[in-house]
């Protein structure tokens, strides 16, 4: 769940209000609530709406009504200035992550402090998804990753995804499709070698496919969550 209105605590309540009817659930689950926010480098500005709302995670967490707290597209910046406030810290930061874009310094300050880095666009959807831009090249396409997965006999999608768990780090692929669901999770019936990994990492472009975290502020996305 992604808190980005102006009133960031009503939010994080509302989202797990008893009895968890906007989960469909009435007893306690494994929850992991994703906040956004946007603050520059070097930016000094108290984002109050981000404290709040993190405080809110930090009081549900502590009441026993949800089993872990995390942030999303949060960079280095970002977790200095929550953990300013902040008295636990993410269990999780969820980012853009994927050969083409790998976020080396992120996962460095994830690492840092305990959070496990999870990537979204795991397999590089968002390098081909429309409405991103045309000049783009598919991950699924590149031919580094194409013959590492023949030599394999997997997809360029579990080579991909068998990589972020070598390396460490959670993945949400999505997927409807239930036979790339099924795909999706037979990925640790073989192993990637050091070199195969290396040529993989080599493939980091720096450049990002999704949105910024500094030039996007959540509340222009126009978020609401009503009061049930």
């Amino acid at each position: 769940m992604r808190f980005g209105t102006p009133n960031g605590s009503t939010a994080a309540q509302v989202a797990v209000r008893p009895p968890n009817r906007n989960l469909c659930t009435t007893e306690q689950r494994p929850l992991t609530a994703h906040l956004d926010q946007s603050q520059k480098p070097g930016q000094r500005r108290d984002n109050e709406r981000t404290r709040e709302a993190y405080r809110a995670l930090e009081r549900l967490l502590a009441a026993g009504r949800v089993r872990a707290i995390s942030v999303s597209n949060f960079m280095p910046h970002h977790l200095d200035a929550l953990m300013e406030s902040a008295t636990v810290t993410p269990a999780v930061n969820q980012v853009e992550l994927h050969p083409y874009f790998s976020q080396p310094d992120v996962q460095a300050a994830d690492a840092a402090r305990g959070i496990l880095t999870q990537a979204w666009s795991p397999i590089g959807g968002i390098t081909f998804y429309p409405g991103y831009g045309e000049e783009r090249k598919s991950v699924l396409e590149d031919g580094t990753i194409q013959a590492i997965a023949k030599q394999h006999g997997k997809s360029p999608a579990q080579v991909m995804l068998r990589r972020h768990g070598q390396r460490g780090r959670s993945a949400i692929p999505k997927s409807t499709n239930p036979n790339r669901i099924a795909e999706n999770f037979a990925v640790f019936d073989f192993e990637l070698t050091g070199d195969e990994l290396a040529a993989i990492d080599g493939l980091d472009t720096g450049r990002r496919g999704g949105p910024d975290p500094d030039t996007v502020d959540p509340v222009s996305f126009g978020l609401e969550i009503p009061e049930p």
